[in-house]
């Protein structure tokens, strides 16, 4: 039995220490304390809890998908020509928890039809719209399942004309930011049998608002953050300043207004916030600094 998909928790508590992972053996694991393994000796020591969190689904599981905006509602699809009475797609709205109920979300015409994998679109908050690629191509529900349709313009000759399979789903769930260049925010891509990879059309339209961030010449310190406080250099900068911090995602975690007047650096307390990766932004009218850090705890 083969592992298939394998997708990380990426914001929240959980991010970068948790994982998903499912196989061909009817199985989905959760990896729990990543962020405490730096060696094959933390491993052996028992730093990562390996929890299986459904067990069997019935048939191979080929498809997993993290919520990027809740990270308790994970996504699965099954695949095989057989019929699944618990469904060939399913969710669960507590997947961080001991006991994870999950529900079948899959349109009971289409039992026998196998899907291959699933992607939650990181654009609705609600975590209602699930594209699935399947056997004819793909498939979406802007509902949580109760209606799905066929979506398979410029694979076919139609939106709703039947296509080849559809193996792999990949989203570009990050957003455009003063300190990022990313120009394809919530496009989804599909890899296809024989026929190449196609780019959904509902990719958000990027507008670059606002001054441009200068990142490389802005020394935010200390980095890694452990005791709690960013130092944030000044120099340049008078009365208030807005300051923000964001998470890889885009996800916004903190908001202040701090003045900048008559002070070399700004501290700003991150003690709140999850170990992972994040950006500060700093921001006036007219023009903005940001730069990467590290919280560890």
């Amino acid at each position: 039995s083969g592992t298939k998909a394998i997708e990380f928790v990426e914001q929240g508590e959980g991010a970068g220490d948790v994982m998903f992972f499912t196989g061909w053996n009817g199985q989905v694991t959760r990896v729990s304390g990543l962020r405490d393994v730096y060696s094959q000796e933390d491993v052996d020591n028992g730093a990562l809890e390996v929890v299986d969190i459904l067990n069997p689904a019935g048939t191979a599981v080929t498809g997993l998908s993290v919520d990027p905006n809740n990270p308790n509602h994970v996504v699965i699809s099954l695949g095989g020509y057989g019929a699944s009475n618990l469904g060939k797609v399913r969710e669960t709205f507590n997947a961080m928890a001991e006991d994870v109920a999950w529900t079948n979300i899959w349109d009971s015409e289409f039992t026998t039809l196998p899907c291959y994998d699933v992607v939650v679109d990181a654009t609705d908050a609600s975590g209602a719209t699930v594209v699935v690629g399947t056997e004819y191509g793909i498939f979406v529900t802007e509902n949580g399942g109760d209606d799905w349709a066929v979506s398979n313009m410029g694979m076919s000759t139609g939106d709703e004309v039947l296509t080849a399979p559809v193996f792999d789903l990949k989203q570009q769930f990050r957003a455009s930011n003063d300190w990022s260049n990313v120009t394809n925010g919530g496009a989804i891509y599909a890899g296809t049998h024989g026929r190449g990879i196609f780019v959904s059309g509902i990719a958000s339209d990027v507008e670059e608002e606002g001054p441009q961030a200068e990142m490389a010449s802005w020394n935010v310190f200390p980095n890694p953050v452990v005791g709690g406080t960013l130092q944030l250099p000044t120099a340049g900068w008078e009365g208030q300043s807005q300051v923000e911090v964001f998470d890889l995602t885009g996800r916004r975690w903190l908001i202040e207004s701090l003045n900048a007047s008559g002070v070399e650096q700004l501290g700003l307390n991150v003690q709140a916030l999850p170990s992972g990766y994040y950006v500060v932004r700093m921001s006036q009218t007219g023009k903005a600094r940001a730069a990467k850090f590290v919280v560890r705890h």
